[in-house]
């Protein structure tokens, strides 16, 4: 039955594997040139010191910011491995036929689809665990020299162990849409919209699966150093008797007396305020990521489950 499934889905499992390999090539290739330019520009040198980078980092940040950007479409990956290995992995054989050939053999339907959601369940771990742990090597020099941080949302959904979840979910999802529908197309525009919704939801509950932080400093300066590399989820300010006020309020306040922004500043210091950051630490990350990628493997638990219960009471 291994051998079966390998014969049956290699195309999915090996297509699996050239884009994992890809992907490895140019992250190697693109990581070498950024390496190359933060020391040849002295920003290695510079940050080892503990200097100051900004200009440095500036111009690293523009050289590269495109190549970031390219990176973050990876986020679609675990959808693309429940479209193609999830949606198909069932409904195929529904639509061919197949399924009844291999049951009136000696083996069972317990059998077929242990093996056959078995095999899957691993492969698709696989691939999402070794493009997570290549992200993660490549986003590296990013996070030492800009203010990416691994929990804001750009690098969490891509690294660490979250983008596992996401993979099982997809592929668990595609089938069993697939064993429901017993159609291939059908079940990947259920993985689709289902997916979709679910990531969107999940991630704006993020911010509350743990209690946020705070920090103050004056009006008009940078930030403190508690936030470098933090999720900050909103800026505003406090006044002198530590209530919040909002952005706009305290800018409306004094923009009748202040003529400029610096007048509105000097303006915003007079009556006792400061910025109030609310955020998400560095050290958050694995917390954080430990709660959604239970959130989503449970869920492709449940799925996995119901696919079960589907198949051995449709054709029971």
């Amino acid at each position: 039955m291994i051998w079966l499934t390998w014969r049956q889905h290699r195309v999915q499992f090996l297509s699996g594997a050239v884009v994992l390999a890809v992907l490895a090539l140019a992250a190697y290739l693109t990581r070498m040139q950024i390496t190359d330019f933060s020391r040849d520009s002295g920003l290695t040198s510079c940050l080892a010191s503990g200097g100051d980078c900004v200009t440095i980092a500036h111009s690293f940040d523009q050289r590269f910011t495109g190549w970031l950007n390219t990176a973050r479409f990876l986020i679609v990956l675990p959808l693309l491995i429940g479209f193609f290995w999830g949606a198909p992995l069932v409904a195929r054989e529904f639509e061919q036929n197949t399924h009844r050939l291999v049951w009136n053999q000696t083996i069972g339907r317990a059998r077929w689809l242990s093996i056959k959601l078995g095999i899957m369940i691993l492969a698709t771990a696989l691939i999402a665990g070794v493009t997570s742990l290549l992200l993660a090597w490549w986003f590296k020099p990013f996070q030492d020299a800009t203010a990416l941080g691994r929990v804001t949302p750009d690098a969490f959904d891509l690294v660490g162990i979250a983008p596992i979840g996401y993979a099982l979910f997809a592929v668990s999802l595609g089938v069993a849409a697939g064993a429901v529908l017993g159609r291939s197309l059908l079940a990947m525009g259920v993985t689709l919209i289902g997916f979709v919704t679910v990531r969107f939801a999940v991630s704006g509950l993020r911010v509350h699966f743990m209690p946020t932080l705070s920090t103050t400093y004056p009006v008009g300066g940078t930030g403190t150093k508690t936030t470098d590399k933090a999720w900050v989820i909103s800026r505003g300010y406090v006044d002198g008797q530590g209530d919040r006020v909002s952005l706009t309020a305290a800018d409306r306040l004094c923009r009748r007396t202040a003529a400029d922004y610096e007048g509105t500043l000097r303006c915003l210091r007079e009556r006792g305020f400061k910025h109030l950051d609310k955020y998400h630490p560095d050290n958050h990350f694995w917390s954080l990521q430990a709660v959604e990628t239970a959130v989503f493997s449970g869920l492709a638990v449940l799925l996995f489950a119901f696919t079960i219960y589907w198949i051995m009471r449709r054709f029971g």
